[in-house]
């Protein structure tokens, strides 16, 4: 605790003088100019005498602009919001202007009423005002970056993942064990499971790099996937996809939908011998996207890593989901009648990946 307070306290030390010395160079560069007007008018009171009450009259800027910054937090621009903003600001600054000559009077002195800094008073608050944005959209942008970087990252994961999945030694003895049995009674489905086989690994090694693909799409490789387990399960394990042909041109995360079924699969119908279904369904709310992948297991069944927090897919899936959409996005897990995970995205059919824009959809 004590290190952590240290450190905090180090840190403010830090931006109090970096501050202090931000407005003390100010402060020398116009106490420098205005001495050169006044030499110019006739009038010398003397260089350390105009630095002096420079240094007292930006000081005291530098005090409002503690509330300057914190109003620029609270209401930044936005282009849907700019009449507010000139409106709120505009009349702060107005309001601001006597209350600073107040001040500046009573820190500086009534000697200094005839010394008048370069600057009016309304122009250094829109000044400091646009220094805070510059600097908060410079901020907006590393973190955009950063974002992104993140996000690649963790599509490269998701690749691997997926394809670690498919390569898996357990999933390939089986789905080869399914091919070997079906040779000897029905070579049309043995052709048919290797075929299914060879478009999965396929198309895991050839997933586009996009962050975002189509609904159609990201079906179109969970229904392959769920294919060959069928294949593996017969008559045990029912798919259903229940997603309306208006709401498949929508984007989602890539390969988010299969890491997710499969886990379904695995403890929804794997451990039981009756017959089970996994269900995915995608579906408008609140202008959002949302989808739910669920089967009917018991809870019992419905456990291990499908627990919150635990197992890779999901793990990977809810940094993704962070990475990609911040707080604008929901991922929950049900275990109340079999289980099920839900997650809401912004819908949008674009390929938006700025988060600003995709908070503009969502809204």
């Amino acid at each position: 605790m004590s290190s952590r307070l240290s450190s905090l306290f180090r840190e403010f030390l830090q931006k109090w003088f970096f501050w202090l010395g931000v407005w003390t160079l100010v402060a020398l560069c116009f106490g420098h100019q205005s001495y050169i007007h006044l030499r110019k008018a006739g009038t010398d009171p003397g260089w350390w005498k105009v630095i002096h009450w420079s240094l007292e009259d930006w000081y005291v800027w530098g005090l409002f602009s503690i509330g300057i910054f914190e109003l620029a937090r609270r209401f930044p621009f936005q282009r849907e919001r700019w009449l507010s903003f000139l409106a709120l600001h505009g009349a702060t600054s107005i309001a601001l202007a006597p209350v600073y000559q107040a001040l500046r009077s009573t820190v500086c002195g009534m000697d200094v009423i005839a010394w008048r800094q370069p600057l009016p008073d309304l122009l250094v608050y829109w000044i400091i005002l646009t220094v805070w944005h510059a600097n908060h959209w410079r901020l907006m942008s590393h973190e955009r970056e950063m974002r992104a970087a993140e996000l690649e990252r963790r599509m490269v994961e998701a690749q691997l993942l997926a394809l670690r999945m498919q390569l898996n030694p357990h999933f390939l003895f089986n789905t080869l064990n399914a091919i070997a049995t079906l040779l000897r009674r029905d070579l049309d489905a043995a052709e048919r499971m290797l075929v299914r086989l060879s478009e999965l690994l396929r198309k895991a090694l050839d997933t586009s790099d996009e962050a975002e693909v189509p609904l159609e799409q990201e079906l179109d490789f969970v229904g392959r996937y769920v294919e060959i387990e069928q294949l593996r399960f017969g008559d045990r394990l029912e798919y259903v996809c229940d997603a309306p042909r208006e709401l498949r041109e929508a984007r989602i995360p890539n390969l988010i939908l299969q890491p997710l079924v499969e886990n379904a699969i695995k403890h929804g119908i794997e451990p039981r011998s009756r017959r089970g279904q996994v269900r995915v369904r995608a579906e408008r709310h609140n202008g959002s996207l949302r989808l739910v992948i669920s089967n009917d297991g018991d809870a019992a069944t419905a456990g291990g890593s499908t627990r919150p927090g635990v197992g890779i897919g999901l793990a990977n899936t809810r940094a993704r989901l962070e990475s990609l959409y911040g707080r604008n996005h929901r991922f929950q897990l049900d275990d109340r009648d079999g289980f099920s995970v839900s997650l809401d995205i912004p819908f949008h059919t674009d390929a938006v990946l700025d988060p600003e824009s995709l908070k503009a959809h969502a809204n």
